[in-house]
């Protein structure tokens, strides 16, 4: 990998965290803030769409954890791998694996398009909660 190249996916690396953070403060602040405000609470209740809202977001948050979590059990299969060629004290017996996790670790670790997908659901499950909850307080605001 090049200088360039590390740059490159330094600023990646930034922007993956800072995307996934906001993912997760946007689906957990918005349950919260349906029960922390009394009269949006009861407009959205009314409406009926508290439920679904709720899921939408949960759901994008749930998605944005596995794949966090995928990524880092993944990268740590790299690690292990990488390392424990020439580590000899190693608990396990690389000799008598098959390599198969280090060769699913290697595939995976290229392939961005799984995190792009993640992030394009999380967007549209945030997006739909969105226009639902706007749509329901918008008919709901001379009821409060």
């Amino acid at each position: 990998m090049s200088a360039s190249s590390d740059g490159h996916y330094k600023v990646y690396e930034e922007h993956m965290k800072t995307l996934r953070a906001w993912f997760v403060a946007y689906g957990v602040g918005g349950p919260v803030l349906f029960i922390t405000q009394k009269d949006f609470a009861a407009i959205l209740a009314a409406s009926g769409l508290s439920k679904l809202v709720g899921i939408l977001l949960l759901v994008g948050v749930l998605l944005q954890a596995l794949v966090a979590l995928f990524n880092k059990w993944v990268n740590w299969g790299l690690y292990f791998y990488d390392d424990g060629e020439e580590d000899s004290s190693s608990d396990v017996d690389i000799e008598e694996s098959p390599r198969k996790l280090q060769k699913f670790c290697e595939n995976y670790s290229n392939k961005v398009w799984i995190d792009i997908v993640a992030d394009v659901a999380t967007l549209a499950l945030f997006s739909v909660a969105t226009i639902l909850v706007l749509m329901a307080v918008s008919r709901g605001v001379g009821t409060a």
